[in-house]
């Protein structure tokens, strides 16, 4: 199985859960640097796919599509 990256949102989400599952409760102090690490983790992100856009023009909006899902997998639906 391939090593898919993580989004910040789903890394957000997913830390905030185990804080709540650990401590019954989210510590403010914990959930702001939560924050700064998703926002950077964002920031990487963004910049990266900016890049590799440069080196690999979509032809079609399926492709944006394609670069998601090989990049970060399938959305897990709720």
């Amino acid at each position: 199985m391939e090593n898919k990256q993580q989004t910040a949102i789903t890394f957000l989400i997913e830390q905030i859960d185990k804080l709540e599952e650990e401590d019954g409760y989210l510590d403010i102090d914990k959930f702001f640097w939560l924050k700064q690490d998703a926002l950077q983790m964002e920031r990487e992100q963004i910049e990266n796919a900016y890049w590799d856009g440069g080196q690999d023009v979509p032809i079609n909006e399926n492709r944006c599509a394609e670069y998601y899902e090989q990049t970060y997998g399938t959305p897990k639906s709720r």
